[in-house]
């Protein structure tokens, strides 16, 4: 009895522990990446679409699409922040975008899967080599709402335990973006493979949930086959390969560079799976099949949303990198856990390479917008534009079209700070 005691103590501990450090590093990557958003939070782009559908249809809008598809805790976060005050409504959702973040985080960390050094996959994420678009903002929270959905693939096939767990997270992660319409697939043939109830389940949810929103981006005409016909091999190397590693800003020769790398980090990886492959565990194979597979498709769907030449992870949509930099990342995390010292030194130099790289680029600042100033002139109008970041620069931000009676009843409406002075 008081073994078991002491087990559980210590488990408790160390979960504890793990919630805490995740939780601060959280924090202090998010102030490092976007220090404007936590001296003078804003809203983001879409904001504008979501909160108008707030201000006119109430909580019902958290339903509705947004560039075809439903970006569940992006509305939630947003319908919540106006509620609890409108006037604050930037600094609640970024605290509750760093609550969703972390939680996240703490998934990733603490659930019963298969993936090797759990901690530090959860913590890689808030490292890659990309520009800090989907950082600590709620409107991008989706980004890493999506990062659910990937969980379950890699379950511990002798815990079967957690079922509302594992739905739970296909349902949160199914419906912040279209990635379920890619693993679905993926889901179905690990049914296939595993034979068992709960990886049909599984997929059962998956498939309704990747039919919704596949059916979302159809009609909205924003995910489109054209996209493809600017797909080019080497350029899909270069991209989502040679950037994680090396990020040539001033282009030129220097692009070549990252495509020989692309290919090299490529080669490297295959090369060391073949060696080792005798020597991996099944669960040890899976793991890494099923990573480098979803990385593919990842970098892929990002190809059919956007023109390949069109985005870039310091500069031009470097949202369309999370998820393909953040598989990359675990798997070489997995690769450092296998017992061959050249696995370990090159999983080593790549992400050692891939922060450095973060370091070059991660960063991004805005300019302050007066957020409350802007409410109560809104207040004081029959109509106003809030002003609400596209790119950071205030000249260029967006606005959201609200109605003076808008303004005021979500004014009204709010927990908190809801008194209109007369005009």
């Amino acid at each position: 009895m008081a073994i078991g005691l002491d087990i559980r103590r210590l488990q408790t501990y160390r979960v504890s522990l793990t919630v805490l450090v995740i939780s601060l590093c959280t924090i202090v990557a998010m102030i490092a990446r976007r220090p404007d958003q936590w001296t003078a939070p804003t809203l983001w782009v879409e904001d504008t679409k979501m909160l108008a559908a707030f201000a006119e249809s109430g909580w019902i809008s958290v339903f509705y699409p947004v560039n075809g598809y439903i970006l569940l805790p992006s509305k939630f976060i947003l319908c919540t922040s106006a509620l609890l005050s409108f006037r604050w409504l930037p600094e609640i959702s970024y605290w509750m975008a760093l609550i969703f973040t972390i939680a996240v985080l703490l998934c990733i960390a603490l659930s019963p899967t298969t993936l090797k050094y759990r901690k530090a996959c959860a913590l890689a994420t808030l490292a890659l080599p990309i520009n800090s678009e989907v950082y600590a903002t709620s409107e991008y929270t989706f980004w890493w709402g999506s990062l659910l959905t990937i969980l379950p693939l890699f379950w511990d096939g002798q815990n079967r335990r957690h079922t509302v767990l594992r739905i739970v997270f296909l349902l949160i992660g199914g419906f912040s973006s279209p990635l379920i319409v890619a693993l679905a697939p993926v889901y179905f043939v690990r049914a296939i493979l595993t034979r068992q109830r709960s990886a049909w389940l599984d997929f059962g949810i998956s498939a309704l949930v990747a039919a919704t929103q596949l059916t979302l981006v159809h009609f909205a005409g924003q995910a489109s086959p054209s996209n493809l016909l600017s797909f080019e091999f080497f350029t899909f190397v270069r991209k989502f390969f040679g950037y994680f590693i090396y990020d040539p800003i001033q282009g030129g020769n220097f692009e070549i560079v990252a495509t020989a790398l692309g290919l090299l980090l490529i080669a490297a990886s295959a090369y060391i799976f073949f060696v080792c492959r005798n020597e991996l565990s099944k669960q040890q194979r899976n793991t890494a099949v099923v990573l480098a597979a979803i990385t593919v498709l990842t970098a892929f769907l990002s190809a059919t949303r956007v023109p390949l030449p069109a985005i870039h992870p310091a500069s031009a949509g470097p949202r369309y990198f999370f998820l393909p930099f953040t598989l990359l990342s675990w798997f070489f995390l997995q690769m450092f856990a296998l017992n061959l010292r050249a696995a370990q030194m090159i999983a080593v130099v790549v992400l050692a390479l891939s922060m450095r790289t973060a370091i070059d680029i991660g960063q991004r600042r805005h300019d302050v917008l007066d957020w409350r100033g802007s409410v109560e002139k809104c207040l004081s109008s029959e109509r106003f534009n809030l002003p609400v970041h596209f790119d950071g620069v205030s000249a260029r931000a967006w606005n959201a079209d609200l109605q003076g009676d808008q303004c005021r009843r979500m004014v009204r409406d709010s927990w908190f700070d809801n008194q209109i002075r007369a005009f």
